[in-house]
């Protein structure tokens, strides 16, 4: 009887380690997920944080691509309007004004024209 009552003390005090064992356990892995919860916390932050910035920055990209294509398209066209302005003073100065051959010819005719003048 006496073994029996010591083997079930033995049962009793392994139970009680295995509990223990088991609570001690059980407390380290509830810290453990606390601590990941905590730390999957922060990263979740971090990466909240960083897709913030990354669409402020594309925000201000956008705008500032915007305004500088906007600033390119505005100079293209007012090189344009000048190109044209030039053609169009070109054309009207070439429409107007005498070819080398015709000066030459008006030129002659004023000669001719002072001569006559002269000869009356």
């Amino acid at each position: 009887m006496d073994k029996e009552r010591k083997t079930e003390d033995l049962k009793y005090e392994e139970q009680i380690i295995s509990n223990e064992d088991k609570n001690e356990e059980l407390e380290y892995l509830k810290s453990k997920l606390y601590s990941l919860l905590t730390e999957f916390g922060e990263k979740e932050y971090e990466i909240n944080t960083l897709k913030t910035e990354n669409m402020i920055k594309q925000v201000k990209f956008k705008e500032t691509d915007s305004s500088t294509t906007e600033k390119k398209l505005y100079n293209l066209n007012k090189d344009f309007y000048k190109l044209v302005n030039v053609l169009e003073q070109i054309e009207s100065k070439s429409l107007y004004s005498p070819t080398p051959n015709e000066q030459l010819s008006e030129t002659e005719d004023r000669s001719i024209e002072k001569v006559n003048k002269q000869d009356y």
